[in-house]
Protein backbone atom coordinates (compact mmCIF):
# COMPACT_ATOMS: atom_id res chain seq x y z
CA UNK A 1 0.00 0.00 0.00
CA UNK A 2 1.32 3.37 -1.00
CA UNK A 3 0.74 6.23 1.44
CA UNK A 4 0.25 9.52 -0.29
CA UNK A 5 2.63 12.35 0.68
CA UNK A 6 -0.34 14.57 1.48
CA UNK A 7 -1.54 12.06 4.11
CA UNK A 8 1.94 11.90 5.63
CA UNK A 9 2.13 15.68 5.73
CA UNK A 10 -1.29 15.89 7.38
CA UNK A 11 -0.37 13.28 9.96
CA UNK A 12 2.92 14.98 10.73
CA UNK A 13 1.11 18.29 11.01
CA UNK A 14 -1.30 16.84 13.54
CA UNK A 15 1.55 15.31 15.56
CA UNK A 16 3.49 18.57 15.55
CA UNK A 17 0.34 20.46 16.54
CA UNK A 18 -0.27 18.11 19.46
CA UNK A 19 3.34 18.43 20.60
CA UNK A 20 3.23 22.22 20.38
CA UNK A 21 -0.05 22.28 22.29
CA UNK A 22 1.37 20.06 25.03
CA UNK A 23 4.51 22.18 25.29
CA UNK A 24 2.50 25.39 25.45
CA UNK A 25 0.14 23.92 28.03
CA UNK A 26 3.04 22.61 30.11
CA UNK A 27 4.92 25.91 30.04
CA UNK A 28 1.77 27.84 30.96
CA UNK A 29 0.97 25.50 33.87
CA UNK A 30 4.54 25.68 35.12
CA UNK A 31 4.40 29.47 35.00
CA UNK A 32 1.03 29.65 36.75
CA UNK A 33 1.97 27.09 39.41
CA UNK A 34 5.54 28.05 40.22
CA UNK A 35 5.91 31.68 39.22
CA UNK A 36 2.87 33.86 38.75
CA UNK A 37 -0.91 33.52 38.74
CA UNK A 38 -2.00 36.04 41.37
CA UNK A 39 -1.15 39.72 40.96
CA UNK A 40 -1.83 42.34 43.59
CA UNK A 41 -4.09 45.08 42.22
CA UNK A 42 -2.13 47.80 43.99
CA UNK A 43 1.30 46.19 43.69
CA UNK A 44 1.56 45.60 47.45
CA UNK A 45 1.49 42.55 49.70
CA UNK A 46 -1.73 41.76 51.53
CA UNK A 47 -2.60 39.98 54.75
CA UNK A 48 -5.60 37.95 55.87
CA UNK A 49 -6.96 36.43 59.05
CA UNK A 50 -8.27 32.97 58.18
CA UNK A 51 -10.70 31.77 60.82
CA UNK A 52 -11.49 28.08 61.51
CA UNK A 53 -13.97 26.40 59.18
CA UNK A 54 -13.50 29.07 56.49
CA UNK A 55 -14.00 27.43 53.07
CA UNK A 56 -11.76 27.71 50.04
CA UNK A 57 -14.43 29.73 48.24
CA UNK A 58 -14.64 32.16 51.17
CA UNK A 59 -10.88 32.63 51.10
CA UNK A 60 -10.91 33.23 47.34
CA UNK A 61 -13.67 35.82 47.77
CA UNK A 62 -11.40 37.68 50.18
CA UNK A 63 -8.36 37.40 47.93
CA UNK A 64 -10.19 38.59 44.80
CA UNK A 65 -10.66 42.01 46.41
CA UNK A 66 -6.90 42.52 46.39
CA UNK A 67 -5.56 40.22 43.68
CA UNK A 68 -6.17 39.55 40.02
CA UNK A 69 -6.28 35.77 39.63
CA UNK A 70 -5.13 35.42 36.03
CA UNK A 71 -6.14 31.78 35.67
CA UNK A 72 -8.66 30.79 38.32
CA UNK A 73 -9.46 27.53 36.52
CA UNK A 74 -5.76 26.70 36.71
CA UNK A 75 -5.67 27.60 40.40
CA UNK A 76 -8.62 25.36 41.19
CA UNK A 77 -7.12 22.54 39.13
CA UNK A 78 -3.87 22.84 41.06
CA UNK A 79 -5.87 22.77 44.31
CA UNK A 80 -7.48 19.50 43.24
CA UNK A 81 -4.11 18.03 42.32
CA UNK A 82 -2.78 19.03 45.76
CA UNK A 83 -5.96 17.67 47.43
CA UNK A 84 -6.37 21.06 49.08
CA UNK A 85 -9.85 21.56 50.52
CA UNK A 86 -9.47 23.00 54.04
CA UNK A 87 -7.47 26.20 54.64
CA UNK A 88 -5.62 26.13 57.96
CA UNK A 89 -6.63 28.98 60.27
CA UNK A 90 -4.01 31.64 60.82
CA UNK A 91 -2.66 35.04 59.91
CA UNK A 92 -1.06 35.08 56.46
CA UNK A 93 0.86 37.69 54.49
CA UNK A 94 1.08 37.12 50.74
CA UNK A 95 3.50 38.84 48.35
CA UNK A 96 2.35 41.16 45.57
CA UNK A 97 2.88 38.42 42.99
CA UNK A 98 2.90 34.67 43.48
CA UNK A 99 2.29 31.34 41.83
CA UNK A 100 -0.37 28.86 42.88
CA UNK A 101 2.19 26.70 44.70
CA UNK A 102 3.05 29.38 47.26
CA UNK A 103 -0.58 30.41 47.76
CA UNK A 104 -1.81 26.84 48.26
CA UNK A 105 1.14 25.69 50.38
CA UNK A 106 0.76 28.50 52.91
CA UNK A 107 -2.90 27.73 53.50
CA UNK A 108 -2.58 23.97 53.26
CA UNK A 109 0.25 23.61 55.78
CA UNK A 110 -0.51 26.60 58.00
CA UNK A 111 2.66 28.49 57.05
CA UNK A 112 1.64 31.58 58.99
CA UNK A 113 3.31 34.94 59.39
CA UNK A 114 3.95 35.79 63.07
CA UNK A 115 2.25 38.84 64.55
CA UNK A 116 3.67 41.31 67.06
CA UNK A 117 1.80 40.86 70.32
CA UNK A 118 2.28 43.82 72.64
CA UNK A 119 0.98 45.67 75.66
CA UNK A 120 2.41 48.35 77.93
CA UNK A 121 2.74 48.76 81.67
CA UNK A 122 -0.49 50.77 81.56
CA UNK A 123 -2.39 47.47 81.76
CA UNK A 124 -3.21 47.11 85.46
CA UNK A 125 -5.90 44.41 85.86
CA UNK A 126 -6.43 40.84 84.72
CA UNK A 127 -9.45 41.98 82.74
CA UNK A 128 -7.48 44.68 80.92
CA UNK A 129 -4.67 42.24 80.17
CA UNK A 130 -7.06 39.58 78.86
CA UNK A 131 -8.81 42.13 76.67
CA UNK A 132 -5.53 43.42 75.23
CA UNK A 133 -4.27 39.90 74.48
CA UNK A 134 -7.53 38.58 72.99
CA UNK A 135 -7.85 41.62 70.73
CA UNK A 136 -4.59 40.60 69.04
CA UNK A 137 -4.91 36.81 69.02
CA UNK A 138 -7.51 34.19 68.19
CA UNK A 139 -8.22 33.73 71.89
CA UNK A 140 -11.23 34.27 74.13
CA UNK A 141 -10.66 36.89 76.85
CA UNK A 142 -12.90 34.90 79.24
CA UNK A 143 -10.62 31.87 78.87
CA UNK A 144 -7.57 33.98 79.69
CA UNK A 145 -9.25 35.58 82.74
CA UNK A 146 -10.26 32.16 84.05
CA UNK A 147 -6.66 30.95 83.87
CA UNK A 148 -5.30 34.10 85.48
CA UNK A 149 -7.86 33.74 88.27
CA UNK A 150 -7.22 30.05 88.90
CA UNK A 151 -4.76 29.53 91.80
CA UNK A 152 -4.24 25.89 90.84
CA UNK A 153 -3.41 26.73 87.21
CA UNK A 154 -1.13 29.64 88.13
CA UNK A 155 0.68 27.43 90.66
CA UNK A 156 2.27 25.72 87.64
CA UNK A 157 4.16 28.98 87.15
CA UNK A 158 4.88 29.55 90.86
CA UNK A 159 2.26 32.28 91.01
CA UNK A 160 -1.31 32.65 92.19
CA UNK A 161 -4.43 34.53 91.10
CA UNK A 162 -3.29 37.65 92.93
CA UNK A 163 0.13 37.75 91.29
CA UNK A 164 -0.83 36.18 87.95
CA UNK A 165 -0.63 39.42 85.98
CA UNK A 166 3.10 39.61 86.76
CA UNK A 167 3.66 36.67 84.41
CA UNK A 168 2.87 38.93 81.45
CA UNK A 169 5.79 41.35 81.31
CA UNK A 170 5.06 44.42 79.11
CA UNK A 171 6.94 44.04 75.84
CA UNK A 172 6.49 43.13 72.18
CA UNK A 173 6.45 39.41 71.38
CA UNK A 174 6.47 37.57 68.08
CA UNK A 175 3.82 34.84 68.12
CA UNK A 176 1.41 33.07 65.83
CA UNK A 177 -2.15 34.39 65.81
CA UNK A 178 -3.48 30.88 66.49
CA UNK A 179 -1.35 30.22 69.58
CA UNK A 180 -3.28 28.27 72.21
CA UNK A 181 -3.81 29.59 75.76
CA UNK A 182 -1.50 26.96 77.24
CA UNK A 183 1.21 27.72 74.68
CA UNK A 184 0.89 31.43 75.42
CA UNK A 185 1.23 30.96 79.18
CA UNK A 186 4.22 28.65 78.76
CA UNK A 187 5.87 31.19 76.47
CA UNK A 188 5.23 33.98 78.97
CA UNK A 189 6.66 31.81 81.73
CA UNK A 190 9.84 31.41 79.69
CA UNK A 191 9.99 35.16 79.05
CA UNK A 192 9.30 35.82 82.74
CA UNK A 193 12.29 33.78 83.86
CA UNK A 194 14.47 35.20 81.08
CA UNK A 195 13.65 38.71 82.24
CA UNK A 196 14.03 38.13 85.96
CA UNK A 197 17.75 37.44 86.04
CA UNK A 198 19.62 37.33 89.34
CA UNK A 199 20.86 40.85 88.70
CA UNK A 200 17.34 42.22 88.19
CA UNK A 201 16.05 40.38 91.25
CA UNK A 202 18.83 41.90 93.37
CA UNK A 203 18.02 45.37 92.06
CA UNK A 204 14.30 44.88 92.78
CA UNK A 205 15.06 43.70 96.32
CA UNK A 206 17.35 46.69 96.86
CA UNK A 207 14.48 48.99 95.83
CA UNK A 208 12.12 47.19 98.16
Amino acid sequence: MVIKPSVVHTFMGVVVGIILFMLTFGVEQYYRYHLSNLHSLDGKEHSYYIYPDLSVDSVLNMVRKDYDICGEHDLRWHMRLRVFTDPKPGYYVFPAEMGDKLFISKLQYGDQTPIHLKWTNQVHTREELAGRVSSQLMLDSVDIIQRLSDDKYMAEFDLNAESSRCLFIPNTYEVFWTISPDELFKMMDHEFHSFWTKERINKAEALG
